[in-house]
């Protein structure tokens, strides 16, 4: 059966989606996804996904109005079924869909406020409607316990990006394999998610005194010049640290199954490295972990435990996602780093 996926979310937002993708791709002979180009590209040369286009292109522009185009309904008359993931419980753009693939689902992606259900499990849930399980409990607010992550699939690609991930620790200076190998990644899409650079840089001098790894820090499109600029200087000063900026994100993805320990913020990157099988130490601010944590069994979370946090604002699409404008940030800034090297002997 011919399948459409639409998913408009940000790549940690798919990515907590896989096992409800995970689970529309067993009966799926074909699947074409619409998503953000990046996150689309990620999944198709992961073998997710058979089709992809951009979740903006102009082809979907008229789903979003009341009279849909010719060319995006005939686009739509190649599937026996849909699937939206939209934070819109009464979706016009699903709903149009819906008019042209009668078997279109609509896949809620934050839960009922108040509910403590993991997003993950959420949306999993509804796929799972009928069936006598904890996540169907979970999707019809009669299960009342502690909020369900389903463990996350596990994304895998052709040995070429891994080939491209071990040229590019080349041109770092990574040459010995028996050194092991550490990925942080201080930044994250929100400002006021991002644990203080100076803590990274405190834990790295601190972890390296121990055991002597090597330490890959990433950055991407979504950090700015100082930030870059401070990972440049740090690691300029520090032998073996290397700053990998701007990777297209399957390289980014090898160079995460590569590593023996990644520690990030509450991040798409974070999420990635828990995606591709690695132990992952992720900070938590203002979000909350029971909602948003990483989904895969060897990822562990670090949250300050102060009063205030988790906090509405912290909520994807608030006026000031990760925080109230006049939040000092306190609940990042106050995840020591012992704290951290705590949850590392665990």
């Amino acid at each position: 059966m011919k399948t459409f996926i639409h998913h408009d979310g940000a790549l940690g937002d798919v990515l907590l989606s896989l096992p409800a993708i995970g689970l529309i791709k067993r009966d799926s002979g074909f699947i074409h996804l619409a998503a953000r180009a990046d996150t689309a590209d990620l999944l198709k040369k992961a073998g997710w996904v058979d089709r992809i286009s951009p979740a903006g292109s102009s082809l979907f522009l008229s789903l979003h109005t009341g009279n849909p185009d010719a060319r995006a309904v005939n686009f739509l008359s190649e599937f026996g079924r849909a699937f939206v993931f939209t934070a819109l419980e009464d979706s016009p753009f699903a709903g149009n869909i819906k008019r042209v693939v009668p078997d279109t689902k609509t896949v809620l992606t934050i839960p009922p406020g108040g509910t403590g259900k993991h997003v993950a499990g959420f949306r999993l849930a509804q796929l799972q409607a009928g069936s006598n399980n904890q996540c169907t409990q979970e999707a019809t607010g009669s299960c009342r316990g502690k909020a369900h992550c389903p463990g996350n699939p596990l994304l895998e690609f052709p040995p070429v990006y891994r080939k491209r991930a071990e040229q590019a620790l080349s041109n770092a200076g990574y040459d010995n394999p028996s050194v092991p190998l550490i990925a942080m990644h201080p930044g994250s899409g929100g400002t006021r998610k991002r644990w203080p650079i100076e803590h990274f840089f405190e834990l790295a001098e601190r972890m390296e005194k121990d055991s002597n790894p090597f330490f890959i820090i990433l950055s991407g499109p979504a950090e700015n010049s100082i930030l870059g600029q401070r990972i440049d200087e740090f690691a300029g000063s520090h032998q073996r640290v290397a700053h990998v900026r701007n990777e297209e994100l399957v390289t980014v993805s090898a160079l995460l199954s590569m590593c023996s320990l990644y520690i990030g913020n509450d991040s798409g990157i974070t999420h990635l490295a828990s995606s591709v099988g690695g132990k992952v130490i992720a900070l938590f601010g203002p979000t909350d972990p029971l909602l948003w944590k990483p989904c895969g069994h060897t990822a562990h979370v670090v949250a300050s435990g102060m009063e205030c946090a988790p906090c509405e604002q912290g909520m994807p699409g608030s006026s000031a996602s990760g925080g109230v404008p006049e939040c000092n940030q306190e609940c990042l800034a106050g995840i020591t780093v012992e704290k951290v090297l705590e949850k590392l002997l665990l």
